[in-house]
């Protein structure tokens, strides 16, 4: 997490679940000016079924705002704002639906926009919408405008409150010593409680938070923003909300994307193990047709039994950086941290790292993936509303369990909190969500040209969903990935195949990219010895000096150290300025993830040194000159890849080079 990031995070603790009166909410936000100026017709609460939505043409007032994102970061001019729609019922408050609308470099774009909906429930893509910008804007920028949004109740749409009681509990959670199971009740009924404090304040109608209001919200935005018809990308939960729209109004899609394809008919809460269980031995294949991987690891299954079995009994503590004492990772924190690993391809390629490592008693790899499981903070009231009025009511406590007793303990994954997983049955009745149409759980038809991707070891929407729809629909073209997770449509090749479907939805697309990918293995990790060095401490994983540990763990005293699956980053952070950052990847050269750490990056690339500038013979040199701030890369030619990078202020640069990145190359041991 980073320091913006806990910034956010202290925001939203702040505005959490107050509860005042209308007339007092009134006085303080003018709310009945907002009201006269900025009030449009909307669909919101609609119901659904077997009907033509009324979809008067209404006058509509766009308000510009500043972009809550780098926009300097993006190559193309972007333009934020928001439209204001009724609130819920008798609410004083308009709901603001908030869009970010990259315009086109094309100086006479195509009259249909692609309109990107994200998944869910719940949470923002704008707030981190120029790092989308790759595979959500990219491809279609050229001949269509491209925009974001966040869906009301969520991010920069009016987001519901975010429960403070919740807050606090997640703390207590990961710190607790006993056993999880008894914390996860403890935590339902924490959930219980924020959900009767939302219904009771009249601010909210929990049940106008469902596909149907989102789906609506989408034709006001366009409407508002004076497209006629528009093209939909969209991923995970918002292909449910693409299935809506495309059943509800038709008229308005000219084609659409849908990856992560979340069917209106599946039952996920009785699917969520079985689909971990068969993303795990998609990649749990993959590396017993490894030559290297299959021997080294064995019998996967046991393995992961084994090391689940340890942690559970045996909670290991884990020096947070954001805890003030240890935290407990047990085996809850590492079936989550494992089920997230396998929402992209890199992450995933970790898991038999991991094992092996276990096998091999180093279990300092599994004790990270563990931990991830701390940082991973959702939005769980804009989850809860949705779920709780569309999946939940047509799910039976039996019809659970029977989908549970089906599959193995450790792929059910229910547990830390972000994850309510099959204990959102008992917590639904103290939220008053009301309950959706039937039509909500049945099966969706559509005729506008489709283009579906999925993940050949997707832990949430299985492969075998979007196989099915395209089976049933006759304006299918669906691409599977074998090698890519719940992030099917961020490779080069999905890049290019959504960039010639949306040009011409009509004709036949080139896939011929996808065929034969196959997950890449990252079993060739390299080593790292902390020697002890002046100028280095033991990291947040306390490793011992002189001992020799998988991946790079040492780190400047007094920087602040996070990290993600497959990297560590250390931010000096001097002051709130402060752009120095060392960030030391397990994995290949990829500029655009490493450019992320730039503040205001522009698109530049990186140039190769001189040979002569070569670290040991073995690591190559590659400097990204900006005005001001600069970045150095040294990148580990050959197996295994790796790659070590600073980010500093160009005055610095060659001094920080010198003394920081210099001893961790050093440190690396790759006999």
């Amino acid at each position: 997490m980073t320091p913006r990031a806990l910034v956010l995070l202290l925001t939203l603790v702040a505005t959490a679940c107050a509860q005042v009166s209308p007339e007092e909410l009134a006085a303080r936000y003018e709310l009945d000016k907002i009201q006269r100026e900025e009030m449009i017709p909307s669909s919101a609460g609609e119901p659904e079924g077997d009907f033509e939505p009324s979809r008067e043409p209404a006058p509509r007032q766009v308000r510009s705002t500043e972009c809550p994102f780098d926009v300097e970061s993006v190559e193309v001019d972007v333009e934020c704002g928001y439209v204001a729609l009724p609130g819920p019922n008798d609410s004083p408050r308009p709901v603001r639906v908030s869009f970010a609308h990259f315009r086109s470099s094309n100086k006479n774009p195509e009259p249909d926009p692609v309109i990107y909906i994200h998944g869910g429930p719940g949470g923002s893509v704008l707030a981190d919408a120029d790092s989308f910008y790759g595979a959500v804007v990219s491809p279609f920028i050229d001949r269509r405008d491209v925009i974001m949004y966040d869906q009301r109740g969520g991010g920069e749409s009016s987001p519901l409150p975010v429960c403070e009681q919740a807050w606090r509990f997640d703390s207590n959670f990961f710190l607790e010593d006993r056993d999880h199971a008894d914390v996860s009740v403890d935590y339902l009924d924490v959930l219980a409680e924020c959900g009767r404090d939302i219904s009771d304040n009249v601010l909210y109608d929990l049940a106008s938070y469902n596909s149907v209001t989102h789906a609506n919200d989408t034709i006001d935005l366009a409407r508002a923003l004076k497209f006629d018809q528009f093209n939909i990308h969209a991923s995970s939960y918002g292909t449910r909300v693409a299935q809506t729209i495309l059943r509800d109004h038709p008229e308005w899609v000219r084609a659409a994307i849908l990856t992560g394809f979340y069917p209106t008919e599946v039952n996920l809460i009785g699917s969520v193990p079985s689909s971990f269980e068969s993303a795990l031995q998609t990649v749990f294949d993959a590396c017993a047709a490894d030559v290297e991987c299959g021997p080294a690891l064995g019998d996967p299954w046991m393995a992961l039994d084994e090391a689940v079995a340890l942690f559970n009994d045996s909670p290991l503590e884990y020096e947070s950086p954001y805890f003030d004492v240890p935290a407990l990772i047990d085996d809850d924190e590492l079936v989550n941290g494992l089920h997230a690993l396998l929402y992209s391809a890199d992450a995933a390629a970790m898991i038999p790292d991991a094992l092996i490592d276990f096998r091999d008693g180093d279990l300092d790899r599994l004790i990270r993936i563990g931990a991830s499981s701390i940082t991973d903070v959702a939005d769980v009231a804009g989850f809860v509303a949705v779920q709780c009025n569309e999946e939940a009511p047509f799910t039976t406590t039996e019809q659970r369990d029977a989908a549970y007793a089906r599959t193995r303990t450790v792929d059910r994954v229910n547990l830390v909190p972000g994850f309510i997983g099959s204990g959102l049955l008992e917590l639904c009745p103290a939220w008053d969500t009301g309950t959706a149409n039937p039509v909500a759980n049945e099966p969706t038809t559509w005729d506008a040209p489709t283009l579906m991707f999925s993940g050949g070891f997707d832990p949430i929407t299985p492969p075998g969903w979007a196989s099915s729809t395209a089976d049933r629909l006759a304006n299918i073209t669906l691409v599977h990935f074998p090698d890519r997770g719940h992030d099917a449509d961020e490779s080069v090749c999905a890049v290019d195949i959504m960039r010639q479907f949306i040009h011409r939805p009509d004709d036949e697309v080139d896939t011929r990219c996808a065929n034969g990918a196959l997950l890449q293995l990252d079993n060739h990790a390299g080593r790292l010895t902390d020697q002890g060095a002046s100028d280095f401490v033991d990291s947040i994983f306390d490793i011992e000096a002189g001992e020799e540990v998988t991946w790079a763990d040492v780190r400047v005293p007094d920087w602040e150290a996070y990290f993600i699956e497959d990297e560590d980053s250390y931010y000096r952070e001097d002051d709130w300025l402060d752009p120095t950052i060392l960030v030391i990847r397990n994995g290949s050269f990829n500029s655009s993830e490493l450019t992320w750490y730039l503040e205001g990056y522009f698109g530049e690339s990186f140039v190769t040194t001189d040979l002569a500038d070569r670290f040991a013979g073995v690591w190559e040199r590659r400097l990204l000159e900006r005005i001001g701030t600069d970045m150095v890369a040294y990148v580990h030619i050959g197996e295994p890849g790796l790659t070590v990078a600073l980010v500093a202020e160009t005055d610095e640069l060659a001094t920080l080079e010198r003394n920081i990145v210099f001893p961790v190359l050093q440190s690396f041991n790759l006999d």
